[in-house]
């Protein structure tokens, strides 16, 4: 019996999940954002009232906040306590959260240390610890949710281009130099961050780096 191509085609697919979690486009009007740490996808809408859907492996929720412009990025704290929110490329909002009360009314800020510094990203490591990874290095902070306050834990000075972090073995990658190709790996504990060896790659290495751990 013959088969056609499209017979052929059909007998072979691509399956990432058996429950994929399904969230609503980009439009002008809804940015969404991917937290690989909580597997968390982001559904942000704007308008007046910014509300946020957020839809994971283990849990939906929704809320809405005061729309201050748009979002750069936006992640829950480990434990789901406190959100981050990144409205600007100098500072990032804190916000309590509550499974009960939703988002508290009280909001609080930490700027970057480094003078005239753009803020690359940031990623919650343990706890109540996030770092904030700029242009000109480094900053990891621990955030108080009761006092509604920021206490700078460690600092690390480097010119940076961009960074992977992977959230398995809180393992930072930095690209520095010119072109790039100088990379320095943080190793980041509770409260403290350590370097590991720098290495130099061949030429520009570009920023489509994934890490993981093999077993």
């Amino acid at each position: 019996m013959e088969t056609t191509d499209q017979d052929t085609r059909d007998d072979y697919y691509l399956e990432l999940s058996s429950d994929p979690i399904r969230f609503e486009s980009v439009s002008c009007q809804t940015n969404v954002f991917f937290d690989d740490s909580k597997q968390q996808v982001f559904a942000v809408r704007s308008g007046g009232i910014t509300g946020v859907l957020v839809k994971g492996p283990n849990q939906n929720l929704s809320f809405r906040m005061e729309d201050k412009g748009p979002v750069i990025s936006i992640k829950f704290s480990p434990n789901m306590n406190i959100l981050a929110v990144q409205h600007n490329n100098s500072s990032v909002e804190f916000i309590n959260y509550s499974s009960i009360t939703g988002l508290d009314n009280i909001e609080y800020s930490q700027s970057c240390k480094g003078k005239n510094a753009t803020i690359l990203g940031f990623v919650w490591t343990h706890g109540n610890e996030i770092l904030f990874v700029t242009d000109y290095g480094v900053e990891l902070f621990q955030v108080n949710s009761e006092k509604h306050n920021v206490r700078l834990l460690k600092c690390l000075s480097l010119g940076v281009n961009w960074f992977v972090f992977c959230p398995q073995s809180y393992l930072v990658l930095l690209s520095s130099g010119t072109i790039g190709n100088q990379m320095q790996t943080l190793h980041i504990t509770p409260g403290n961050l350590h370097k590991l060896t720098k290495f130099e790659g061949k030429g520009n290495i570009i920023r489509n780096i994934i890490m993981l751990e093999l077993h």
